[in-house]
């Protein structure tokens, strides 16, 4: 995805993607869905648990300013919900 000039947002691990190839999405609208199953958070919580294999689904997100790798951390909030 190329939010502005110079600036390129790649993704992997999205089950569904919305839009196509050149097409203008609007601000704050959803880009694709992730797949796999839910999750109780409660039954993943040592490291043991997180890299048993049970955890299916994950979400690769690449930062490109003028074609130099940026941090995803400073384009994208994170968070635990």
């Amino acid at each position: 995805m190329e939010p502005s000039e110079g600036i390129l947002f790649i993704f992997a691990g999205l089950n569904q993607v919305f839009g196509e190839p050149g097409q203008i999405l609007p601000e704050a609208s959803l880009v694709g869905l992730m797949g796999g199953e839910d999750i109780n958070i409660e039954t993943f919580t040592t490291e043991k648990e997180l890299n048993s294999g049970r955890l299916s689904q994950s979400l690769y997100i690449e930062v490109r300013r003028n074609d130099e790798p940026q941090n995803p951390f400073d384009w994208f909030e994170f968070n635990k919900e």
